[in-house]
């Protein structure tokens, strides 16, 4: 799971660049994702996100804090949308793998069936054998 979560996260980052005009207004993954995202593993370094997209679903404006690999789980296409309004519509493999920095985006699968991926988000702060 933590492999495939970190390949996942590490495909957003070139596509999409760094943080973003708007981006102080989107909201956590989370927030926007309801029952569409599970929380598979989280501590205080990590969270790890299982993200369910039916065909034809969107998950609105939201932001990726700190660095992020995700890995799809299966074949897709999903849409990716920046605050500026610019997209780009990308055609996912399945068990790609993308590392990103901080991201403000939307995402639309875009594609003819539903797409699986795994988000492994790193939290901000350094890990420390304090904080461990």
């Amino acid at each position: 799971m933590c492999v495939a979560t970190t390949a996942l996260m590490i495909l957003w980052a070139p596509i999409l660049g760094g943080q973003e005009k708007g981006q102080e207004r989107a909201q956590d993954l989370l927030q926007v994702c309801g029952k569409n995202c599970t929380v598979q593993f989280e501590n205080i370094d990590v969270r790890v996100i299982e993200v369910v997209m039916k065909k034809g679903s969107k998950l609105t404006m939201h932001i990726h804090r700190c660095p992020f690999l995700w890995l799809a789980r299966g074949p897709g296409e999903v849409k990716v949308t920046s605050p500026d309004g610019t997209s780009e519509t990308l055609a996912v493999k399945a068990n790609q793998a993308q590392f990103s920095n901080a991201v403000t985006h939307a995402m639309e699968n875009v594609g003819s069936t539903d797409w699986r991926s795994v988000v492994a988000e790193q939290k901000c702060a350094p890990a420390t054998p304090e904080r461990r």
